[in-house]
């Protein structure tokens, strides 16, 4: 499970990704655009290496996937 903490680092990456329309994080919803999904996946990759599961849906169009933050929460680790 994600704790407060690495939610906070989640958050910040959204803050700092606010060029391409489709990148936003919004009450309890995160949507990523296409434009941004490897600079988000680089991003978890380096920032939580044992991440092994974060339930998130497929889109189309510029939100390619998009999760909440109950889905953070339950996030899984090695």
């Amino acid at each position: 499970m994600m704790c407060e903490d690495e939610i906070k680092q989640v958050d910040a990456w959204f803050e700092q990704h606010t060029e391409y329309y489709g990148t936003n994080h919004v009450d309890n919803e995160y949507t990523v655009s296409s434009y941004d999904l490897k600079a988000f996946t680089d991003f978890l990759r380096n920032t939580f290496p044992d991440l092994c599961y974060l339930r998130c849906n497929l889109g189309t169009g510029d939100e390619n996937i998009w999760f909440h933050k109950e889905d953070l929460k339950k996030a899984e680790f090695y």
